[in-house]
């Protein structure tokens, strides 16, 4: 049973991706090991669509970088990606969030401080946010 749960909000998580992400990450999932690049000459897509998704999905642990191809045009290398399994996924997501966490608990320890400007305070705070999102993002 447990396996079964733990199935069922794997799927979940990848349901609750945003459109864009979702498309750019079955078409990895189709052809990885691939590059945005790659994506990017086989879909004509513009490369301001596809990388941002890339850095979003990896920044989610759904897809990691997994090596390099030579790209002709630029005549350097371009790093390609795989997806994560349902482990490699949980790890990666239970990492960034135990950093952000400790991020989030610093900022809140820099904000209490007595002897920092008005302005700096603001700083923080509005990363402290930031910070908040991401983490409920992770959640």
């Amino acid at each position: 049973m447990g396996v079964q749960n733990r199935n069922i909000a794997f799927m979940d998580i990848l349901d609750k991706l945003p459109e864009k992400r979702k498309k750019v990450y079955n078409l990895i999932k189709k052809l990885e090991p691939v590059s945005p690049r790659q994506i990017c000459n086989m879909y004509n897509q513009r490369a301001n669509e596809i990388q941002p998704r890339f850095t979003e999905l990896v920044n989610s642990g759904h897809i990691v970088e997994c090596g390099n191809i030579y790209d002709e045009r630029s005549g350097k290398p371009n790093s390609i990606y795989r997806s994560t399994t349902e482990q490699e996924m949980l790890a990666i997501r239970d990492k960034h969030l135990n950093a952000l966490q400790k991020e989030a608990e610093q900022l809140r320890m820099d904000a209490d401080c007595f002897y920092i400007s008005d302005y700096s305070k603001e700083v923080i705070n509005k990363r402290l946010n930031l910070v908040k999102n991401l983490i409920s993002n992770l959640i």
